[in-house]
């Protein structure tokens, strides 16, 4: 029979792991398999999970022998799985009773969806519900969706909070391990490159929970992460124009909202001092790949002036490839 995996990664977050695990467990409906991986905790998380496992056999405990970053150790999790389908659970977030029954039910019939995607509720500290993901629930489409139908609206309207998403395991050989490509945002590359190759079965049910709090990761977006969405941008183009799931100049109006949308992300200033050297990477790929040419040449004005002649005419040099290029990309798309 068809088996899920929930892939729970996790660093000195007992009490919040605990809830995360028992959300997972309390359906007993459909076959599940629970992997914990531990960033190297140094709270009593090992002892939990252990102890938790003994009792039931469907959890399985990894942990790493240093701590590789939450990136690398979603990374480790995802390509653990070897089930027919997948979960990816923050280990700060719950899941809902039914969504993992329903959902199965959901990829059992429709076999040619990648993904069953209900809504996540985002809730605060006190648990009072914020906002939802998607949040645009009145304007959206549900049911089975193409890629063409479904991108529309994703990239109108914003990326979903995955924890309420169960994936066909078929879904990862599009991607390509190591899964996360380009950094922290790429939970948002994750989906689109998945989206662009299957259908999608979307459900208006909350299916988990999103806990907003101080130290999750999403807050962590400045402007030294700009290089990272300006491959995602790229990543989505190629996809796109090698699919052929939108016409160009639809696309490029999609593309304009997306990146306005997600454009607070990398103009935050960076937390860290920045070299001459990354501020001219940081403006070429604002300026470039994002068309933020504000923060491009905001950028540009911090440099040294001898330095700034030297680089601006390279950069305009870059600019005139570009635009060349991209004219050209157009004329064959």
């Amino acid at each position: 029979m068809n088996e899920i995996t929930v892939v729970i990664p996790t660093f000195n977050r007992r009490k919040l792991l605990q809830n995360a695990i028992d959300s997972v467990l309390k359906e007993t409906r459909v076959p599940i398999k629970v992997h914990i991986f531990d960033n190297a905790s140094t709270d009593d998380t090992e002892h939990y999970v252990r102890t938790a496992a003994a009792l039931d056999p469907r959890i399985f405990y990894f942990k790493n022998d240093y701590n590789c970053g939450a990136v690398e150790n979603f990374a480790r999790g995802l390509a653990s799985v070897s089930t027919t389908y997948y979960v990816p659970l923050a280990d700060d977030d719950w899941l809902l009773p039914n969504f993992l029954f329903d959902a199965f039910h959901i990829l059992e019939e429709y076999r040619d969806a990648g993904a069953a995607i209900f809504v996540t509720e985002q809730r605060n500290e006190e648990g009072n519900i914020e906002t939802t993901y998607p949040s645009a629930l009145d304007k959206i489409q549900f049911g089975l969706l193409k890629p063409s139908e479904h991108l529309r609206d994703w990239m109108t309207y914003g990326h979903y909070a995955w924890s309420s998403i169960l994936w066909r395991s078929e879904t990862l050989k599009c991607i390509g391990a190591p899964y996360f490509h380009v950094g922290l945002p790429s939970d948002v590359d994750f989906q689109v490159q998945i989206f662009c190759d299957f259908s999608v079965y979307i459900v208006n049910r909350p299916g988990a929970v999103y806990r907003a709090h101080a130290e999750q990761a999403s807050r962590g977006f400045d402007m030294s992460h700009l290089q990272s969405w300006a491959l995602l941008f790229k990543r989505l183009d190629r996809k796109v124009k090698n699919r052929r799931i939108i016409e160009c100049r639809e696309y490029l109006k999609l593309r304009e909202i997306m990146q306005r949308r997600y454009q607070w992300a990398w103009n935050s200033p960076s937390r860290f001092p920045l070299t001459d050297r990354q501020i001219i990477a940081i403006a070429t790929s604002a300026g470039l790949r994002l068309g933020d040419w504000d923060l491009a040449f905001s950028l540009l004005d911090q440099l040294k002036p001898l330095e700034f002649k030297m680089e601006i005419m390279r950069f305009y040099l870059k600019a005139v490839r570009a635009y060349c290029s991209l004219a050209r990309r157009i004329r064959t798309w």
